[in-house]
């Protein structure tokens, strides 16, 4: 990785540290609901509309769901519900820009970075590769810094300490196949670091 070191660590560290909120406000003041879909307003032009598309067919039915915004990031976490699967993604307050995400991300305490993991359950399945994306704020600008992917652990939870390091808690696919997502035992532990 080239912004952020990796070390392993041990449960005891893990559940100690002291983490971070993660500020994504749902506050449906910002945007407009309507029983059709959501409008989100865009700084630089007009409104986003997205148009939930309802069908006799469930299959081809998609539903917007507003998830939050945040204020360090301007941006507005968007889930886009579709049969059986689901699109994460982000759109810029300023000008409307549209980021997807593998996931819901979580902010470090600075606002500067945001962590989003694929641990999809049926990548498990599918031979998918499972990792993690971290996004920085530029200039303004949403920027992908690092894409990790994961070839034999799964990314169980990912929480950014106070202190603006980055754990993660991740399990190896074989003891989550038997295991399942109410594992108890079996987990590595890592640490990451912002590179100076």
């Amino acid at each position: 990785m080239k912004h952020f070191s990796i070390v392993q660590i041990d449960s005891i560290e893990f559940e100690t540290s002291k983490f971070a909120d993660n500020p994504f406000i749902i506050d449906s003041n910002l945007i407009t609901v309507s029983k059709n879909g959501i409008s989100l307003p865009i700084d630089n032009s007009e409104s986003i509309i997205l148009m939930d598309s309802i069908s006799r067919d469930e299959t081809e039915n998609v539903q917007y769901h507003f998830q939050g915004y945040n204020w360090s990031f301007n941006q507005y976490l968007i889930v886009e519900e579709m049969y059986e699967d689901e699109r994460i993604f982000l759109i810029d307050k300023k000008d409307g820009k549209k980021t997807i995400l593998w996931n819901r991300p979580i902010q470090d305490q600075e606002g500067r970075y945001l962590f989003n993991k694929q641990s999809n359950l049926s990548a498990v399945y599918d031979d998918v590769p499972f990792g993690f994306q971290i996004w920085e704020k530029e200039l303004g600008a949403l920027i992908q810094v690092e894409e990790v992917k994961l070839q034999h652990n799964i990314i169980m939870d990912a929480i950014w300490t106070t202190s603006g390091d980055l754990f993660i808690k991740s399990l190896p696919i074989n003891e989550f196949i038997t295991q399942g997502e109410e594992a108890k035992s079996g987990f590595d532990y890592y640490k990451l670091t912002k590179r100076k």
